[in-house]
Formats: structure tokens, C-alpha cells, sequence
């Protein structure tokens, strides 16, 4: 019987058919999952390619910029603009595969934009089809969307210099310093997100090696089971599939290095062997931890760990190449399972970093120091400073600091021109930095200011370094185009005991200490101490500092309003806003309490522009108010009038506002306009060119000026104060008020009477024929809100 069956014709037939059917489903499925296998190895090879040159464009972006932010060379902006385009073209084709249906046409332009091969690109946009959403590769296009934030600030940045180079303007070098910053701030945060894409992506080519080793092994075994021709077949596939992956690997833009458990080099492509400066042959007779520079060589106990690096190790180190030159290198070291019986093997991936480092160095150094002199800026010297005090604090000794500030320094300014002045703030930085020791600190604080910070020197010691210092600058000259120039220097000393606040404290105990050497006659040194009654005083002005900067952060600064009351029409609507600052407690402070303070350090701008945008945008939002108004006065300190930004900001904020110029009046003193005549003229025409009116305020506190009231671009004349409040009781001030009121109307201005406080001096006024009268006699200063609020 047994027989029979076996001899059956029929059996005989359908044995072979079924195989035939197996050995064709298994032959089909095999096939398939392996060229499935092998385009999805292909294209993760063809994303780490893609990435290595989204950070080569990057970083070249990077340096092209600030090459071009210093020179405004055009090469080099477009330079930068070729690198941006890489990985603005990736951007481009991933944006483009995200839309709903997905543009394919689109994406390969973009592909091809970011320097990927054209045969590579239809793999590319399948697997980012299907994986874009699949972890790790779906971390890895978060990472990416991330990064591609930054590269289009980088971009920004590039329109910002090339507006900034070739518009009208000559760039500032604040400006272009902003920006440099900016480019360093991008570059900075855009590092850590390509160190993530790097190893994502590599976690992505190990769990898909690990997958696809899975379903091949299942599927080989199956064939070896059917058929020896079927394992042949996808022998040789694996074999064409390693040509492929080696010619992406001998390709790519960056060195690539297979290395084996021991740390041997088993394979380099030529990327690596130009980075290295060796050929193939000596690069693999090397070891991996021989190409690693010695200051981050791992010791002998920790060699094992790091030839594990698990999840991928990325870090940055100085490459020894075959001439003994040292280069910088970005390394991901990545552990890759090849389903082999050899234990590990490992793939290492080498991108030469050397011109961005030394970029980050060069604008991390930038950042803490002085552009002209080279020495530190007042951020890095405050930063010491702090240091110093922790020191004092914890270890008991004492320190010094030594407040410089050159006496009559504008003069060289205005007389020579600010080429001159460099020339001597480099010359006497130079000669500051020669006077002290090595493990000292010299800093320029700004302008002409220099401080230095005396490493374990007691106050006594760090007087005679001061004095001897200010003897020498003294005695220097400097010579330049034929000049030369000398100054002398106030310097402030302060002792470092660890008792001080803070590093603040210290600074503004030295300030005190250089204004009153100042203070006393200049070309002097003088020292810091508690019982100063004019130190004190300063110090009560400094504290108004920190007050009037809380107040600004805080909104805490409010505007009253005073009339100003027309002698031809008393119904006219106009007054002057008055600032006043509201303390923590509550307290309410008139402007001679802090401004005084706020022009002496430089805040006097800050609270002006506060002021004029304040008005502004308050007035617009009350139309009905504007229609009747016939002007608002508003106060404007001797700063902000040499300030030549201070104009284009104010008109800035009327061409934002819309509010009509000429019901704005801008009131300086006579003080601020004496002081600087060209920048008061500059000042006063800009404004008056766009309709808005000027008051020249306090006027004949120096009768010797009014020659100038004959040219003075100004629409009114604010009578001093002084000479008006006790003109009934004072024959000579009734004279000279009567006397600067027919001037001023002979040149066709109008006057202005403040501190009218009583009824019998705005009689007399009335009767001179003052134009217009303030003062309380007439009304008293109310909350600006008040009379916004009156019908």
C-alpha cells in the first residue's frame, strides 16, 4: 500500500506543484523583505549623510556672517547664503512631504537644494513617508523642525547685516555687535540640537538594524528550508546592497570609520583619511584612542567604558593627524549590532569643527571684552569683581578696587575727534595694564572709565598703586597725527574685605570714591571711607539709582499735569506734564528728588523717552481731549538733547501715534542749550522741521546768553523762575523780566512766566504782556488723569 501512494501519479504531480507554489510564495516574500530591508538601510545611511551636511552648512553659515558682520565683504555673504541654502533645502523638502496630500516634486528640490545625492533622493522622501512619525526617527524630525527654527533666525540675521552694509547708513558697531551676538546666541543653541539629531539618528540605524536583522533571519531560515538557490540569490542582494552603503560611505562629506571591539580601525573612507592627514593603509594600522589628542585620551581603567558608548557618544576633542598638527573634531561614537557572532562593532563619524571653535572662542572672548583697548568689559569685570568678594568672604582675605575716570577727556573728543581719543584710551589702557601685576584685573567700565581689581592687596598698599598710577598717566603723552595729547585721572579706592553686599556695592562705594576726588580738584587719588559727608551725599544720589530702575521695571513713574494759563485766553487748553515717582511704600517723590541723580548716571534718557511715549500714546486714546488742546509741554533733560537718537525716537513715536506735532511743545533749558550749541541747534531743528514747537526753559539764569536767544531755533521763552517769583517785592527782577520779554518779542517769540504764586505778580505780568502764566497762583499741579477726565 505504502508503495502504491508513494508510485501515485497523482501525488507525484502535486508534490512538485506545491513546492513549486511554496518555494514561489517564500522566493516572492523573501525577496520583498529584502529589498524593503535594503531601501530602508539605504535611506537611514542616506539621513546621516543628509544631517552631516545640514551641520557642515550650518557652521559655514555661521562663520561666512560674522565675517561679514566685521568686514561687510559681499563674497562672504553670499558664501553664507550658499551654505543656509542646505539646510533651508531640507527645510523645504520636509515641509513639503508634511503637506496634506504630500508634494513630492517640491521635496525633491528641496532634497537637492541640501547637497543630497539624486539617486538617494526617492529613497529619502518614501522613508520619511513612512518613518517620520515612527520613534526614534519621529524624535529625530522633532529635533530637526527645532532646529530649523534657528537656522531661519540665522537667515534673518543675514537680511538684518546686508540692509545694515548696503543701506544709506553706515553701520554702528553697537548694532553690528548685537547682531554678532545674536549669531553666537543662535549657534549656541543650535549645537546641543544637531548633537541630538546626530545620535537620534543614529539610535534609528541601530533599532532598524536590530528589526530588519529579525525579519531577514526569519526569512533566510525559511529559504533555507525551501531552497539553497534562494539563499544564493539573496547573497548576492546583500552583497550589492554593501557596494551601495560603500559608496554612501566612501562619499560622504564627513570621515566615517568602522572600529572593532579592541578599538581598531577596520575600515576608513576618504574623508577620514584627508581629515587625518594619512592614507588608508596607516589609518588602519592605528587605533581609535591614538587619533584622540591627549588632554581627552581616556586613562587605561576607562578605556572599556568608552569603547561601549550604548545609546552614542557624542564629544568634542583635538585630532592628531599624521603631520603632528592638532585639529578640532566633532566624533559620534555609535555601537551598531550586525547580528555577527563578532561582539560588537563600532561606527565612528569625524567632522572637522576647528573654524567654529575657534569662531566660538573668538566671540565668547568678544563678549567679555573691550573692543578698543582689549581689555575686559564691565559685565566681565563685575563677574571678577564678585568673585573677588565670595573670596574675601570665604577666606579672609582682602582685596582692592581702583575706580579710574580721566579728567577733561571730552575735551580731546571735541578738539581732536574720536580718532584722537581712541588713540588715547588704547595708549593709556596699555599703560594701566603694564602698571599692575599679572594676577590683577584692568577693565573698561565704559567711555572713560577704567577700573582695576588688586589681587590680595590691602587699602593702604592699593593707594600708593593708585597714586603711582595717576603720577604716571600724568606724565604721559600721546602722540597722533602730529599731536599730542595729555590728561590726568580721579581715581576711587576701595577696600575688598568681604563686608560689601555684593559686587555692585563695591563699584558704586568706588564711583563715590572717584567723584569726590573729582569732586576736590581732580588729578587725585582718594580712598573710601564711611565718614565722607560728601560720600554719603553721593551715595543718597546712587540709591536714587536703583529706585528710578525699579520704577521704570515696575511702572511706577506717573505724570502730573500744570496749567499754563494764556493771558489772551484763559479757556486755552495747556499745561506741562511733571514726572513724579511713586516709591514701594507709596510715597510720591516731585522730580527734584531724583532727577538730579537720574542725569548724573545716565538715566535721564531712559525716564525722557518714557515720558514722551507715555504722553503720546495716552493722548491718542483720547481724541475728544487732543481737539481741544492747544499744547502739551513736555520736559526734555540736557542728555537726551546731545543725544542725536533721542530726536528720531521722539518723531518715531509721533509717526506711530499719529498725534499731531505742533500740540506738542518740547521745553530744554538755557543750561542744556549753552552747554552744546551744535547738538542743541541739531536738536532743535530736526523737531521744529516736523511742526513741533520749542520752549527754551529757565531762561535768563545767564543774562551773558542772550546773544544766542537772536538765532535759537525756539518758539517760546521760558522766563527763569527766580527772577519772576519776587518780582512784586523786587524792583530789579520786575526790570529784568520786562527786559527779556521785549526781547523776545522783538524776534517774535512768545514768553512763558513760571512760579507765579502770587495774585500781585501776575498783575505785573499782565501788565509786561507776558504771553502765557504758570505757576500755583493760577493752578496747581493735579494727576494727569484729572484733567484727561474733564469734559
Amino acid at each position: 500500500m505504502r508503495r502504491a501512494l508513494l508510485s501515485s501519479p497523482t501525488r507525484r504531480a502535486r508534490l512538485p506543484r506545491l513546492g513549486l507554489i511554496a518555494l514561489a510564495v517564500v522566493t516572492g516574500g523573501s525577496i520583498a523583505v529584502t529589498a524593503v530591508a535594503l531601501n530602508l538601510q539605504l535611506a537611514a545611511t542616506n539621513y546621516v549623510t543628509a544631517e552631516s551636511q545640514w551641520s557642515k552648512g550650518r557652521a559655514e553659515a555661521v562663520q561666512a556672517l560674522d565675517t561679514y558682520a566685521l568686514s561687510g565683504d559681499r563674497d562672504q555673504l553670499t558664501r553664507a547664503r550658499s551654505a543656509l541654502a542646505v539646510p533651508l533645502g531640507d527645510r523645504q523638502a520636509r515641509l513639503a512631504l508634511e503637506e496634506d496630500p504630500p508634494d513630492r516634486a517640491a521635496a525633491r528640490e528641496g532634497f537637492l537644494d541640501g547637497r543630497n545625492a539624486p539617486e538617494d533622493v526617492p529613497r529619502m522622501i518614501w522613508f520619511y513617508l513612512v518613518f517620520s512619525d515612527v520613534a526614534p526617527f519621529g524624535d529625530a524630525v522633532r529635533v530637526w523642525r527645532e532646529a530649523d527654527r534657528h537656522v531661519l533666525a540665522l537667515e534673518q540675521v543675514a537680511d538684518e547685516l546686508q540692509r545694515l552694509h548696503e543701506g544709506p547708513a553706515t553701520p554702528t558697531q553697537p548694532r553690528i555687535a548685537q547682531l554678532r551676538a545674536e549669531i553666537e546666541e543662535i549657534s549656541f543653541r543650535i549645537r546641543p540640537l544637531e548633537r541630538a539629531l546626530t545620535r537620534l539618528l543614529a539610535e534609528g540605524v541601530r533599532w532598524l538594524n536590530r528589526a530588519l536583522f529579525v525579519i531577514t533571519v526569519g526569512s533566510f531560515l525559511v529559504l533555507a528550508l525551501i531552497a539553497g538557490l534562494l539563499v544564493a540569490w539573496s547573497v548576492r542582494r546583500i552583497r550589492a546592497n554593501d557596494r551601495s552603503v560603500r559608496r554612501t560611505f566612501e562619499q560622504a562629506g564627513v570621515g566615517m570609520a568602522r572600529v572593532d571591539g579592541l578599538g581598531r580601525l577596520v575600515d576608513v573612507n576618504d574623508a577620514l583619511c584627508d581629515l587625518a592627514g594619512r592614507t588608508r593603509a596607516q589609518l588602519l594600522e592605528t587605533t581609535l584612542l591614538e587619533l584622540i589628542g591627549p588632554e581627552r585620551r581616556p586613562r587605561a581603567g576607562e578605556v572599556s567604558a568608552f569603547l561601549q558608548p550604548g545609546e552614542g557618544t557624542t564629544f568634542e576633542y583635538r585630532l592628531v593627524r599624521g603631520d603632528g598638527r592638532q585639529i578640532w573634531v566633532r566624533s559620534t561614537l555609535s555601537q551598531v549590532d550586525l547580528g555577527r557572532r563578532q561582539a560588537r562593532e563600532l561606527f565612528a563619524t569625524f567632522d572637522d569643527v576647528s573654524e567654529a571653535k575657534r569662531l566660538t572662542e573668538e566671540l565668547s572672548h568678544q563678549a567679555r571684552h573691550d573692543m578698543l583697548t582689549g581689555l575686559v568689559n564691565r559685565y566681565e569685570f563685575e563677574r571678577r569683581t564678585e568673585q573677588a568678594h565670595t573670596s574675601a568672604q570665604r577666606r579672609g582675605v582682602t582685596h582692592a578696587l581702583c575706580y579710574l575716570d580721566l579728567d577733561q577727556f571730552k575735551v580731546v573728543n571735541d578738539t581732536a575727534g574720536h580718532a584722537a581719543g581712541d588713540a588715547l584710551l588704547t595708549h593709556l589702557a596699555h599703560e594701566i595694564t603694564s602698571h599692575v601685576r599679572a594676577t590683577d584685573t584692568v577693565g573698561r567700565l565704559g567711555g572713560d572709565e577704567f577700573a582695576i581689581l588688586l589681587d590680595r592687596t590691602p587699602l593702604d598698599t592699593a593707594v600708593e598703586v593708585a597714586e603711582a598710577l595717576r603720577a604716571r598717566i600724568a606724565a604721559t603723552e600721546v602722540p597722533f597725527e602730529g599731536r599730542r595729547f595729555r590728561t590726568s585721572c580721579s581715581i576711587g579706592v576701595v577696600s575688598i574685605d568681604g563686608d560689601d553686599e555684593d559686587a555692585g556695592a563695591i563699584l558704586r562705594r568706588a564711583d563715590v570714591a572717584c567723584y569726590i576726588a573729582k569732586d576736590r580738584g581732580r588729578d587725585r587719588v582718594h580712598a573710601y571711607a564711611e565718614s565722607d559727608e560728601a560720600q554719603a551725599a553721593r551715595q543718597g544720589e546712587m540709591a536714587w539709582v536703583d529706585r528710578m530702575r525699579d520704577a521704570l521695571a515696575d511702572d511706577r513713574l506717573e505724570l502730573y499735569a500744570q496749567r499754563i494759563v494764556a493771558r489772551a485766553d484763559p479757556d486755552e487748553l495747556r499745561y506741562e506734564l511733571l514726572v513724579r515717582l511713586r516709591d514701594v511704600d507709596g510715597r510720591l517723590h516731585v522730580a527734584g528728588a531724583f532727577l538730579p541723580a537720574a542725569e548724573r548716571y545716565g538715566m535721564a534718557g531712559d525716564i525722557d523717552r518714557w515720558v514722551v511715549r507715555t504722553a503720546l500714546e495716552t493722548l491718542v486714546r483720547h481724541p475728544a481731549h487732543v481737539q481741544a488742546l492747544s499744547a502739551v509741554h513736555v520736559n526734555v533733560s540736557p542728555r537726551s538733547v546731545s543725544d542725536p537718537a533721542f530726536a528720531e525716537q521722539l518723531l518715531g513715536v509721533l509717526d506711530a501715534t499719529g498725534f499731531p506735532p505742533a500740540r506738542l511743545c518740547i521745553e530744554i533749558t538755557e543750561t542744556a542749550a549753552m552747554t552744546s550749541l551744535p547738538d542743541a541747534e541739531r536738536f532743535l531743528t530736526s523737531l521744529r522741521a516736523r511742526g513741533v514747537r520749542v520752549a527754551l526753559d529757565d531762561f535768563g539764569s545767564d543774562l551773558s546768553s542772550f546773544a544766542y536767544l537772536k538765532t535759537a531755533s525756539v518758539d517760546l521763552v521760558k522766563l527763569d523762575g527766580l527772577l519772576v517769583r519776587d518780582m512784586d517785592r523786587n524792583p530789579l527782577d520786575e526790570t529784568l523780566v520786562r527786559s527779556v520779554h521785549d526781547l523776545a518779542a522783538a524776534l517774535g517769540k512768545r514768553t512763558v512766566a513760571e512760579f507765579v504764586e502770587r495774585e500781585q505778580v501776575r498783575t505785573q505780568l499782565h501788565d509786561i504782556g507776558v504771553d502765557y502764566l504758570q505757576g500755583y497762583a493760577l493752578h496747581r499741579p493735579v494727576p494727569w488723569g484729572d484733567l484727561l477726565a474733564q469734559p
